[in-house]
């Protein structure tokens, strides 16, 4: 956030709280609602909807403020998959890896790769990005812009197995140009993922 406001960590004053419920609870049940705000991720208020509110941001060099969402009712976070909304960052793995970047441990390999949609032996009895999905978070597959650093610029992005139609249907309404499929046949050239025809 500091990153995407121009305002260094340290120049931020208020409370400083450790947990995301902390943070939650001190903006629902503040006595001066008017003048409090605290910072969370975005799966924290889709849980929490009826005691927050969530607030449009307009970054620099913006025309208009924009939410997470397309609506004020949806889960889609087409503004952050599209890059309207920019105040977002991936989720950060830590784990020792060897001079190729590969996850030195196998069982911490597995885990890392399933939960990022990469196919895994033995395959899970589950769809790890459903997890991932039902768990509120973003997977990079569902997105269409990415940055090199928190708070850099945005730039144009094509996952290597896009899964942007399987998003939609698991938050919401699929888009209009999400097409079902039960192969990779019926996608004019594309590919079948999770039951929707993928460009790739």
């Amino acid at each position: 956030m500091a990153a995407a406001i121009g305002v260094p960590g340290a120049k931020w004053k208020g409370v400083m709280l450790d947990k995301s419920s902390e943070v939650l609870n001190g903006v629902a049940t503040s006595p001066s609602p008017e003048k409090t705000i605290g910072i969370l991720g975005a799966e924290i208020y889709d849980g929490n909807r009826d005691k927050v509110a969530a607030l449009a941001f307009q970054a620099f060099k913006q025309k208009h403020a924009y939410y997470p969402d397309s609506t004020a009712t949806s889960f889609d976070k087409r503004n952050v998959r599209d890059g309207h909304y920019t105040i977002w960052s991936p989720t950060v793995y830590l784990a020792p890896v060897d001079a190729q970047g590969t996850v030195t441990n196998p069982r911490v390999r597995y885990l890392v790769d399933m939960v990022l949609s990469k196919t895994v032996a033995p395959a899970p009895e589950f769809d790890p990005l459903d997890v991932v999905i039902s768990k509120g978070l973003v997977p990079d597959c569902a997105m269409a812009v990415t940055r090199s650093f928190e708070g850099g610029d945005l730039s144009l992005y094509s996952a290597p197995e896009p899964c942007g139609c399987f998003f939609e249907s698991r938050v919401g309404q699929p888009s209009a140009t999400c097409k079902t499929c039960g192969g990779d046949g019926e996608c004019g050239g594309g590919k079948c993922r999770h039951g929707f025809c993928e460009a790739k």
